[in-house]
Parts: structure tokens; sequence; C-alpha cells
């Protein structure tokens, strides 16, 4: 199966008055399509910090510091957040036309 979310390095910290907080600290996975991913750890560990980051929704304290997100060819972090979710929107749109000609395709075949 295809690559279709390769995450490498990824580094989040928040910048407060009282100091800095390393919300994730270099965090690597890949996601095949057709998978799922299952994040889980304690609580604190980062695991909505890191999805928020991908989606380019932290807070104006939060800065990703490193890293890459490649999604189907594009890195997620390096992209304007404008052009992110007109990206993110036109591939998944491209993704449900596709299933749906597939799931026709097959129907017809029967």
């Amino acid at each position: 199966m295809a690559e279709l979310l390769n995450v490498k390095n990824l580094t989040t910290y928040f910048y407060r008055t009282d100091g800095i907080v390393k919300a994730v600290d270099g965090i690597s996975y890949s996601l095949n399509q057709g998978e799922t991913l299952g994040i889980v750890g304690e609580s604190g560990s980062g695991k909505s910090v890191s999805v928020l980051s991908l989606l380019k929704l932290l807070g104006q304290n939060g800065r990703i510091k490193a890293g890459e997100a490649v999604f189907s060819g594009r890195d997620l972090l390096k992209m304007k957040k404008f052009l992110f979710l007109f990206y993110c929107k036109r591939i998944l749109i491209q993704r449900l036309l596709q299933k749906n000609d597939n799931q026709a395709r097959s129907e017809a075949f029967y």
C-alpha cells in the first residue's frame, strides 16, 4: 500500500511567561493508505498537541520547532495555513470520489 502520511521528528513547544513547555519532542510515525492509526499515552504526553500541530491549530504561543509531516507527497508543516486547508480538502474530495468510482465500477460489474 502507498504511504499516506509520514511524520518525522515532530517537535512542538509552547512559550509561556514562566518558561518553555516541550509538549511534543521528536515523534515519528508513518501511516499507509487503508491503515488506521491510534495514538495512546498518558495524560499530558502530547497526543492532542501532535495532532493539532499537523492541523496547524496551535494557539498563539505554540510553535512547531522541527520536523516534517509529508501527506500525499507534500510537507504540511511548510505550507501556509490557507493553502494547507485547501490542499487537505482537495485530497479528501479526490479520495472520496475515487472511492465512489471504485464502488460504482464494482456495482456495475455485478
